[in-house]
């Protein structure tokens, strides 16, 4: 299981760095978890980064849980297009 910690801040300044690491990490693992923990604000361009990831997971029979999200960034990023399950996103 790889274990996605998200940074506090999301979005177009710091996108580049986290896709970079979901790539790497894509390479290596079958199973993944997305830690929304420190996450306190998030843009659409991170939030349609996410998505993607958890689409990818889903065309490769992966799982990929979110944690630790809180109902605003939910909210943003079933707007963004993001289906989740209760399987799939977690409070903690």
């Amino acid at each position: 299981m790889k274990i996605i910690n998200l940074p506090e801040d999301l979005g177009i300044k710091t996108i580049q760095k986290f896709y970079n690491n979901i790539v790497e990490m894509l390479r290596q693992g079958t199973e993944y978890v997305i830690d929304f923990s420190q996450v306190r604000r998030i843009d659409l361009s991170a939030a349609q980064l996410v998505i993607a990831l958890e689409r990818e997971c889903g065309r490769q029979g992966w799982s990929c849980y979110m944690i630790n999200m809180n109902d605003t960034i939910a909210r943003l990023l079933e707007l963004a297009g993001a289906k989740f399950d209760a399987e799939h996103r977690t409070k903690d």
